[in-house]
């Protein structure tokens, strides 16, 4: 799945179904290299009924997921695994 359809799918989905159906809710950042996204910030906000009937909101809580990177030589022996896996999976039909 490309990046594109995830935040089309499945993080836009999740925000507008929280936004519509709880009080919870969040907002995002990409954080990119280049034109490439590598990781992303959540800002998480929730309200909360206080005993007096009112709202507080509680303070955004920051989530970062970041893949490794890897140096082009990692890369090409990844490429030659997964090519390899994918071989003697197709043996074994």
């Amino acid at each position: 799945m490309k990046y594109h359809d995830f935040k089309k799918r499945v993080i836009l989905t999740a925000q507008r179904e929280l936004d519509r159906k709880t009080d919870l809710g969040f907002e995002f950042q990409e954080e990119k290299a280049g034109k490439s996204v590598v990781g992303i910030v959540f800002h998480i906000r929730d309200a909360i009924r206080a005993e007096q009937g009112g709202r507080r909101p509680v303070p955004t809580q920051r989530a970062v997921s970041k893949p490794p990177v890897m140096t082009p030589e990692q890369r090409r022996k990844a490429r030659e695994g997964v090519g390899e896996l994918r071989r003697t999976l197709q043996k074994g039909r």
